[in-house]
């Protein structure tokens, strides 16, 4: 692999992280999909010290993403096989890993770094914060255990945090307190609007948008996590929402504060768990563009991007363009506009996932 290669592999890697022992796949598939990231994570890790490791890494990057486009056809290894680009080595990992077994893969791994590291390292990358590189750090400094991590001096301090809220963090969240959660949002954004209001009284207003994402807006029953999207309307919305919600108690914690993108732990009352929330602010135009990349799937998104690079365009959660010209092709009102122009049959959030 060249260097070329090896760098771009790092950079989709950076993007990832291992989750399978948190428990938060919702489908058997999606179940694969962490799982194949998270070998390529840690072939990767091995790269660093022998390069012939990283075309074993890219080799899991690639299946991952194939298998995610073709999720709604993939029950077993026999029907992966059929697509191009899968092989029978991964094939027959498809099918230990639906069967609840370990895989070669797996073996191979634990053997390269020996059981107990690999357990270890798995153990620290289900800490918010720890990737697999960072785990491995802290193991040569002579970590061994979740408890060795606290007293790490060398910690940073995002990392404490999801040390902190470890077991917050695995809880799934059950709809019914996302419900209680937008109402306190809708009632929170109602005062936002009769304020701008009154102070622009003769201007033409528009209130503001905002919407749940993720899994809440495709009519799952439970989520990782609470996304929030805002459009910004030149009035520093999300700045003014983190406030408001620090001064009624319910944000307790910054895990990162952003221009455009906020992580926090928020809590609804005391005797309740600790949830992750995620806010982002999408410039005035590009609200389409946005929901449909915060509603999701993961499937549907890859599905929507494939169509639009065959049509040699770019599409971004910002917006429509033209990959050689970087120009905006399309100004959509509505997320149905973007499937249309895609040639793409339009689903409701409910069937995206």
């Amino acid at each position: 692999m060249n260097r070329k290669n090896i760098n771009n592999a790092r950079r989709y890697l950076q993007k990832t992280k291992p989750n399978s022992a948190q428990g938060i796949y919702q489908t058997p598939i999606e179940k694969v999909i962490g799982k194949f990231t998270e070998i390529a994570h840690y072939y990767f890790l091995l790269s660093e010290s022998d390069p012939k490791y990283a075309w074993k890494a890219k080799t899991y990057i690639r299946a991952s993403e194939i298998i995610t486009e073709n999720s709604n056809v993939i029950c077993c290894g026999s029907d992966a096989l059929k697509i191009k680009g899968i092989g029978k080595s991964v094939a027959s990992d498809i099918d230990c890993i639906l069967e609840g077994k370990e895989t070669i893969r797996e073996s191979t791994l634990k053997k390269e770094f020996g059981p107990d590291k690999y357990e270890i390292l798995t153990t620290f990358t289900n800490v918010w914060g720890i990737g697999p590189s960072e785990a491995n750090r802290y193991y040569n400094l002579g970590c061994r255990s979740l408890e060795d991590l606290v007293t790490e001096p060398s910690l940073k301090e995002m990392q404490r945090a999801g040390l902190r809220y470890f077991e917050d963090i695995k809880e799934r969240i059950p709809r019914r307190e996302i419900e209680l959660f937008e109402k306190i949002l809708t009632n929170i954004f109602e005062k936002f609007n009769a304020s701008i209001r009154i102070s622009c009284p003769d201007e033409n207003f528009d209130e503001i948008r905002w919407c749940i994402g993720g899994s809440y807006r495709r009519g799952n029953a439970d989520c990782g996590d609470i996304d929030i999207l805002i459009e910004d309307n030149g009035t520093d919305i999300m700045p003014n929402l983190i406030e408001v919600l620090k001064m009624k108690g319910i944000i307790e914690y910054d895990l990162m504060d952003g221009e455009n993108k906020y992580f926090g732990m928020m809590r609804l009352h005391p005797d309740m768990w600790a949830r992750r929330i995620d806010i982002s602010c999408c410039r005035e135009g590009a609200w389409p563009f946005a929901l449909i990349h915060a509603t999701g799937s993961k499937k549907v998104n890859v599905a929507l991007k494939k169509k639009a690079i065959e049509m040699g365009l770019e599409l971004r959660e910002d917006g429509l363009f033209c990959r050689t010209t970087g120009h905006s092709v399309l100004e959509a009102i509505y997320e149905k506009d973007i499937f249309d122009f895609l040639k793409v049959p339009y689903l409701e959030p409910h069937e995206r996932n």
